[in-house]
Protein backbone atom coordinates (compact mmCIF):
# COMPACT_ATOMS: atom_id res chain seq x y z
CA UNK A 1 0.00 0.00 0.00
CA UNK A 2 1.28 3.44 -0.84
CA UNK A 3 -0.23 6.90 -0.58
CA UNK A 4 0.81 10.54 -0.76
CA UNK A 5 -0.71 13.60 0.85
CA UNK A 6 0.29 17.04 -0.40
CA UNK A 7 0.82 19.83 2.14
CA UNK A 8 -2.42 21.17 3.58
CA UNK A 9 -1.08 24.71 3.92
CA UNK A 10 1.55 26.65 2.03
CA UNK A 11 4.36 27.55 4.42
CA UNK A 12 4.64 31.19 5.51
CA UNK A 13 8.38 31.06 5.03
CA UNK A 14 10.88 28.63 3.58
CA UNK A 15 9.95 24.97 3.81
CA UNK A 16 12.08 22.49 5.71
CA UNK A 17 13.76 21.17 2.56
CA UNK A 18 14.69 24.71 1.52
CA UNK A 19 16.18 25.35 4.97
CA UNK A 20 18.22 22.14 4.68
CA UNK A 21 19.47 23.20 1.24
CA UNK A 22 20.45 26.57 2.72
CA UNK A 23 22.40 24.76 5.46
CA UNK A 24 24.08 22.59 2.81
CA UNK A 25 25.09 25.77 0.97
CA UNK A 26 26.66 27.20 4.11
CA UNK A 27 28.46 23.95 4.98
CA UNK A 28 29.77 23.58 1.44
CA UNK A 29 31.25 27.08 1.55
CA UNK A 30 28.71 28.72 -0.77
CA UNK A 31 27.41 30.95 1.99
CA UNK A 32 23.91 31.73 3.26
CA UNK A 33 22.83 33.21 -0.08
CA UNK A 34 23.70 30.17 -2.20
CA UNK A 35 21.48 29.38 -5.18
CA UNK A 36 19.03 26.83 -3.76
CA UNK A 37 17.88 25.72 -7.20
CA UNK A 38 21.46 24.77 -8.10
CA UNK A 39 21.91 22.83 -4.86
CA UNK A 40 18.57 21.08 -5.42
CA UNK A 41 19.68 20.19 -8.96
CA UNK A 42 23.00 18.85 -7.65
CA UNK A 43 21.19 16.58 -5.19
CA UNK A 44 18.72 15.38 -7.84
CA UNK A 45 21.48 14.82 -10.42
CA UNK A 46 23.43 12.75 -7.91
CA UNK A 47 20.41 10.60 -7.11
CA UNK A 48 19.57 10.12 -10.80
CA UNK A 49 23.18 9.15 -11.58
CA UNK A 50 23.20 6.67 -8.69
CA UNK A 51 19.84 5.07 -9.50
CA UNK A 52 20.08 5.09 -13.31
CA UNK A 53 23.80 5.20 -14.18
CA UNK A 54 23.13 4.09 -17.76
CA UNK A 55 21.02 7.19 -18.53
CA UNK A 56 21.79 10.89 -18.69
CA UNK A 57 20.71 12.60 -15.47
CA UNK A 58 19.30 15.57 -17.41
CA UNK A 59 17.03 13.22 -19.39
CA UNK A 60 15.83 11.49 -16.23
CA UNK A 61 15.16 14.77 -14.41
CA UNK A 62 13.46 16.25 -17.47
CA UNK A 63 10.80 13.55 -17.16
CA UNK A 64 10.11 14.69 -13.59
CA UNK A 65 9.53 18.38 -14.35
CA UNK A 66 8.16 20.65 -13.01
CA UNK A 67 8.71 18.94 -9.65
CA UNK A 68 11.47 20.23 -7.40
CA UNK A 69 12.85 19.35 -3.99
CA UNK A 70 11.69 16.26 -2.12
CA UNK A 71 8.73 15.64 -4.45
CA UNK A 72 11.12 15.28 -7.39
CA UNK A 73 13.36 12.90 -5.41
CA UNK A 74 10.36 10.86 -4.24
CA UNK A 75 8.99 10.66 -7.79
CA UNK A 76 12.35 9.40 -9.07
CA UNK A 77 12.65 6.78 -6.32
CA UNK A 78 9.08 5.57 -6.90
CA UNK A 79 9.76 5.18 -10.63
CA UNK A 80 12.94 3.12 -10.14
CA UNK A 81 11.45 0.96 -7.38
CA UNK A 82 10.23 -2.57 -8.15
CA UNK A 83 6.70 -1.14 -8.04
CA UNK A 84 7.27 1.28 -10.94
CA UNK A 85 4.89 3.87 -9.50
CA UNK A 86 4.99 7.59 -10.04
CA UNK A 87 4.05 10.39 -7.71
CA UNK A 88 1.34 11.39 -10.20
CA UNK A 89 -0.28 7.96 -9.77
CA UNK A 90 -0.36 8.39 -6.01
CA UNK A 91 -1.77 11.91 -6.35
CA UNK A 92 -4.59 10.56 -8.55
CA UNK A 93 -5.41 8.03 -5.81
CA UNK A 94 -5.33 10.01 -2.55
CA UNK A 95 -6.63 7.07 -0.51
CA UNK A 96 -3.68 5.01 -1.64
CA UNK A 97 -3.24 2.20 -4.03
CA UNK A 98 -2.00 -1.32 -3.96
CA UNK A 99 1.56 -1.59 -5.11
CA UNK A 100 3.10 -4.65 -6.65
CA UNK A 101 6.30 -5.22 -8.57
CA UNK A 102 5.54 -4.61 -12.24
CA UNK A 103 7.26 -5.16 -15.49
CA UNK A 104 8.14 -1.86 -17.19
CA UNK A 105 5.03 -0.46 -18.86
CA UNK A 106 2.64 -2.89 -17.15
CA UNK A 107 -0.40 -1.62 -15.26
CA UNK A 108 -1.61 -4.95 -13.93
CA UNK A 109 -0.40 -7.20 -11.15
CA UNK A 110 1.88 -10.05 -12.19
CA UNK A 111 0.28 -13.44 -12.68
CA UNK A 112 0.90 -15.92 -9.93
Amino acid sequence: MANFSPPVFEPDGPSEWEILLRVAGVISGQGPHADLAKIDDTVANGLAARELPEREASEVLGALEPRRGPERLLDLLLRVSPYRLSLAELERNPRGGRAWPREPGSSTPPSR
